[in-house]
């Protein structure tokens, strides 16, 4: 993702998760929903991912799990360590462990 796409990708993404997670605004303070969407896309992009769908989905677990969920739960970092995976299949498997870890279920192998 260039710095063209960049700024309206973060705008987007910032605005969604402060409508869907109306708490985040208030828990962050001023512009905290959209320094932790710049600092998730990063480790997006140090994990590898560069569409940005799935760049997005990494951000919302983010919202979700965590801000360092891709090193303080085994399970990520194991998966984000898989070598040969492809990005929408490690994204799409970051979804169903975080799935699993939510329920409070074991993580599928």
């Amino acid at each position: 993702m260039d710095a063209q796409q960049r700024e309206p990708f973060v705008k987007r993404l910032t605005e969604e998760l402060e409508q869907t997670l109306p708490d985040a605004p208030r828990a962050l303070g001023p512009g905290g929903v959209r320094r932790e969407v710049e600092a998730a896309l990063q480790r997006a992009v140090h994990h590898g991912f560069e569409l940005e769908d799935t760049v997005a989905a990494f951000i919302r677990l983010v919202f979700v799990l965590g801000p360092r969920f891709d090193v303080e739960h085994a399970w990520a970092r194991d998966l984000l360590a898989e070598p040969g995976l492809d990005e929408v299949t490690r994204i799409r498997r970051l979804g169903l462990g975080a799935l699993h870890h939510l329920k409070g279920e074991p993580q599928p192998l």
